[in-house]
């Protein structure tokens, strides 16, 4: 008996099906754009001009965790549909255990080595000595939450490999309203300048994890957490880099620009430069 999902992506007409699954991906792409101009004029008002330029510097690297779980789910999610598609249970669980174990280990050692080489980083990406303690402020705190940014974003596209574009779309929304509220609390009420910026970035994707927990653990997923579909599958992992492997390139790519453009209106127009790139940044994306 197939679910209504997979009734929904058979049997829907291809436009109906599209604008069913783009919509709520659209929706939720507005919610993390206002989230990101937001973040800015909050960390504006209660930081200062330095306080972005320390986002804008840190962007870049925020912009490679997010590219490195969109690596993982993207390549995930097309091995699961395909898999769901043929009736292949076991290798849509082993893809989804997989994506797990993968973004765990990537995850983690991002934290490690980001936390270990966190000023060379910086300096990599633009920061000055004016800059440097801001975006060390900001990153070092955001790296605690590479593991769930990069969990996230692999989730999210998981998700929609099952047709549950609205699940995805709501992950997306707690993860920008959550954020929007706090931001304000940790900043100003709080009195925690940048650093509180930071943590009600990691605080909401708790939020979000919680939220993806439960789609998968009570929801209508095909799919579920089991410790046993975690067990390496070479093939599999191969498979989903392969896949997934130019969405990396393509957010390293744009990274690094934007690490190379921090290092231009830094020499042509100093740290105030680097703060108006930040805020073109944010708006844009």
């Amino acid at each position: 008996m197939r679910s209504q999902r997979e009734k929904m992506l058979a049997e829907e007409p291809i436009t109906r099906l599209i604008w069913k699954l783009s919509l709520p991906a659209m929706m939720g792409m507005f919610v993390n754009a206002m989230y990101n101009l937001v973040d800015t004029i909050y960390i504006g008002h209660g930081v200062g001009p330095m306080g972005i330029a320390g986002l804008s510097v840190a962007f870049p690297i925020q912009m490679i965790m997010g590219g490195t779980g969109a690596m993982f789910g993207i390549g995930a999610a097309s091995i699961i549909s395909r898999a769901l598609g043929a009736r292949d249970y076991s290798r849509a669980e082993y893809a989804f255990g997989n994506n797990l174990l993968a973004v765990m280990i990537v995850g983690s050692s991002v934290l490690g080595l980001g936390t270990i080489f966190l000023d060379e980083l910086l300096r990599l990406f633009g920061a000055t000595d004016a800059i440097l303690p801001y975006a060390r402020e900001y990153l070092g705190i955001i790296l605690y939450g590479a593991p769930l940014i990069m969990f996230t974003m692999s989730m999210n596209n998981v998700i929609r490999s099952e047709g549950a574009a609205r699940v995805a779309m709501w992950s997306m929304v707690i993860a920008g309203m959550a954020n929007i509220i706090l931001d304000p609390v940790f900043i100003f009420t709080l009195n925690m300048g940048i650093r509180g910026a930071a943590w009600a970035t990691v605080l909401s994707r708790f939020l979000t994890v919680g939220w993806i927990y439960w789609y998968f653990r009570f929801g209508k997923s095909a799919l579920s957490f089991g410790l046993r579909y975690m067990k390496p599958a070479f093939r599999i992992l191969r498979e989903m880099v392969t896949i997934g492997f130019p969405m990396l390139v393509r957010h390293a790519s744009s990274s690094f620009v934007f690490g190379l453009v921090n290092h231009l209106t830094v020499f042509y127009g100093g740290d105030m430069a680097v703060a108006l790139f930040g805020i073109n940044n944010r708006a844009v994306f």
